[in-house]
């Protein structure tokens, strides 16, 4: 049994399953960052923000693992959505604490942008060679 190589897997599936946590934290932190979202009426920020933040990240998560089912045949993972929405409604509540934090809202975000692109290209990469 190789423990180094068992060890490398359960990293890499714990790193793709905090992804998608990371991801939608950052698209909805980014979300209310750019439509300057503390500025709102306070009905705003308790109803629509987080109903806007659960609905956006899971119906994002939920479209996510629906293609890859479909088009790489890959296992559908509702514990993928649900990390998305718990994502989703971190951001949100981070944004409420820390309204003005750049970092996240340009780079975190832009860092989670340019890994789906990968993700899409390694996709696109392995059903051509599939249909090849």
């Amino acid at each position: 049994m190789d423990f180094g190589k068992d060890m490398k897997a359960t990293l890499y599936i714990k790193l793709r399953n905090y992804t998608h946590v990371g991801m939608w934290f950052s698209f909805i932190y980014s979300m209310w960052y750019y439509c300057d979202a503390i500025t709102y009426t306070l009905d705003s920020i308790l109803t629509g923000m987080p109903l806007v933040s659960i609905i956006l990240s899971t119906g994002g998560g939920f479209t996510w693992e629906w293609c890859q089912s479909v088009f790489l045949k890959a296992y559908f993972d509702w514990n993928d959505i649900l990390r998305s929405a718990i994502g989703g409604f971190l951001g949100y509540l981070f944004y409420l604490w820390q309204p003005y934090i750049d970092f996240v809202a340009s780079w975190l975000f832009l860092f989670f942008l340019m890994l789906i692109v990968y993700s899409i290209f390694k996709g696109a990469r392995l059903m051509y060679l599939r249909n090849k």
